[in-house]
């Protein structure tokens, strides 16, 4: 492998791997927040019954990225890769706006998952924000994969911290000086950080999009 190459590869992985470091980094900080507040144990326990319901749909959704970095060739196809990703974002929307019906969430925390009144009590505002998980999700991986595609990881790097550093900074405040239940604090904090994420690589992948996609691959073939 050539110095060039290899300085390519440490480009593309460093931010990468400091991504790797503080995307999970938040969590188990602002857990700690959630421990200073009223009640911790129900905050805590709320807001994993109420985050637990939303894996199934977002899981499958992380991959995502991956099809996006092998398949966006030109504009046209990031252009389709957009309108499948925004589709499947939207049918996972659907069933968690079901979900954050008071009366629903409420019944399937008893009945289904199991949880005593007081922790279910608290879960339908959280459910609530939990609602714009998938989208938010999919736009920060759609812009992640295009990055990542065309050499350009840094502001995914950049990302990874500014998501910490908002989470922090807005679950301690919402907690310690607001007084706000743990589990819902926790939760806005991460929805403010993920959008602040989603725009960090939103701004690079636009300039990536003007200067360096081409508008048709002439390799890849026309539909018939």
């Amino acid at each position: 492998m050539t110095d060039t190459s290899q300085r390519a590869l440490l480009k593309l992985f460093a931010p990468l791997a400091i991504s790797g470091i503080f995307f999970p980094l938040a969590r188990p900080i602002v857990n700690a927040a959630i421990a200073r507040a009223d009640n911790p144990e129900i905050g805590l326990a709320a807001y994993s019954v109420a985050f637990s319901l939303t894996i199934p749909l977002l899981s499958p959704l992380f991959g995502l990225r991956q099809i996006v970095t092998s398949l966006a060739v030109d504009q046209d196809m990031i252009r389709k890769l957009g309108s499948v990703t925004l589709t499947l974002a939207a049918l996972a929307t659907v069933p968690l706006t079901i979900v954050a019906i008071p009366s629903v969430y409420l019944w399937v925390a008893r009945n289904i998952v199991g949880v005593p009144d007081e922790i279910a009590l608290v879960g339908p505002p959280i459910m609530l924000v939990l609602i714009t998980a998938p989208i938010i999700s999919v736009a920060r991986g759609y812009y992640q994969g295009i990055l990542v595609k065309y050499g350009q990881a840094n502001a995914i790097g950049y990302g990874a911290f500014f998501y910490l550093v908002f989470s922090v900074t807005i679950a301690f405040p919402m907690i310690i000086w607001l007084g706000m239940e743990g589990g819902l604090s926790a939760v806005v904090a991460f929805t403010v950080a993920s959008v602040a994420y989603a725009f960090i690589v939103w701004v690079p992948y636009r300039r990536v999009l003007r200067e360096r996609i081409p508008e048709r691959d002439e390799a890849v073939p026309d539909e018939d």
